[in-house]
């Protein structure tokens, strides 16, 4: 769709016969509200046009909602381009995934007077991903015990079907055939050798097979992903979150999903602030630390507790969710570490976590972003 020039009613005549949930944004000097929404999308979320035009993202959505949302609206004006992310909005009771893309509109003097919006239901494929590497995590941990104990097995086994072989060889250069076919016998172990050294290199290769693919690294907006998860576990703004303004290149679903588990965990202890930073690894290169502090109680038992937490049976923790044995398991998978360090805040706690990842330079230095309560 061509965006340069168009007027309301055009754009409102279009958007009312696209089959794909849209909607427009009004912009009147530094006033962004809701503009219209097209049939397909009150079909979708159950709302009207005469709920919501005119009124602001806070005046329509809990207020970390609204921050993050309108937060990705200022995004697309400053820059005058299109704009396409994923933002999770919590509608009820029910968490929402969006692949929704903003492209501005001009008028003929050149300055932005609407924001076309176009947004795809992604929830369904968004919780495969994360269900998926759940399951992932969980079958590489097994599969990195199978590979030990294969490999083990291997191992003790080849020397000693080498020596039978090395035996049977001997035994055939000095046997004298009497006829009885008892030579047969001899040759039979020794190809029954063979068989077994040829299978145990197979194993061998397998198990050094096992466990080596990874998803592809993606760029991860760290601050528009913390907006989303702030979001969805601080939904009234009681708490102040910072976060650093930053682009990194990781695997994007299993940082994702650590970072909404340490957050989640955070908010149910916090007394008034979460903190999230990310630095490059001096001790592994190649990897990212990231850390999830607050100034709550801190973590019961301390080192030990949280040691022990780690030590238990993890399916102990199959049916409650993504917990911190699960986190373990993901981080060890991609040759990274999960541990308890001292805590930012007075009295509170703070989780840490290492994955492969780099940090993208910006262009210039900036500061913290602030998530206030």
């Amino acid at each position: 769709m061509n965006t340069a020039s168009l007027s309301y009613c055009e754009i409102a005549k279009t958007i009312d016969v696209i089959d794909l949930p849209m909607f427009v944004i009004s912009i009147k000097g530094d006033l962004i509200t809701f503009g219209r929404i097209n049939p397909c999308y009150e079909r979708t979320v159950g709302l009207r046009n005469r709920d919501i035009a005119g009124k602001t993202a806070y005046e329509l959505l809990p207020e970390r909602t609204a921050e993050a949302v309108e937060k990705n609206w200022r995004h697309c004006l400053k820059t005058r381009t299109p704009f396409k992310y994923q933002e999770v909005i919590q509608t009820g009771a029910q968490e929402c995934w969006w692949e929704t893309t903003l492209s501005p509109v001009f008028d003929e003097s050149g300055i932005i007077t609407h924001i076309i919006g176009s947004a795809q239901d992604v929830t369904g494929y968004k919780h495969a991903i994360m269900d998926g590497a759940k399951d992932l995590a969980t079958a590489l941990k097994r599969n990195e015990e199978m590979q030990v104990f294969m490999t083990m097995a291997a191992h003790d086994l080849r020397p000693a079907i080498g020596n039978i072989k090395a035996i049977n060889a001997l035994v055939l250069a000095n046997f004298t055939d009497l006829g009885d076919r008892k030579i047969d016998q001899v040759r039979l172990v020794g190809e029954i050798a063979d068989g077994a050294l040829d299978t145990i290199e197979k194993t061998l290769h397998y198990a050094r097979m096992i466990g080596l693919k990874k998803t592809a690294p993606e760029n991860l907006h760290l601050s528009h992903c913390i907006s989303d998860i702030a979001a969805l576990t601080d939904p009234t703004g009681a708490l102040t979150m910072t976060c650093p303004d930053v682009e990194i290149v990781c695997e994007a679903v299993p940082t994702q999903m650590i970072l909404r588990n340490l957050i989640e965990n955070a908010t149910r202890f916090a007394k008034n602030h979460i903190g999230i930073s990310v630095t490059k690894s001096a001790e592994r290169p190649g990897q990212l630390v990231f850390r999830v502090s607050d100034d709550g109680p801190g973590f019961a038992g301390a080192e030990s507790g949280f040691s022990a937490t780690l030590r238990a049976n993890a399916d102990k923790y199959a049916t409650t969710g993504f917990g911190l044995v699960a986190i373990n398991q993901l981080v060890e998978q991609r040759g990274g570490a999960f541990w308890l360090s001292e805590s930012r805040f007075p009295g509170g706690a703070t989780l840490c976590f290492s994955l492969p990842g780099t940090i993208v330079q910006p262009k210039r230095t900036r500061a913290p972003l602030a998530l206030a309560g």
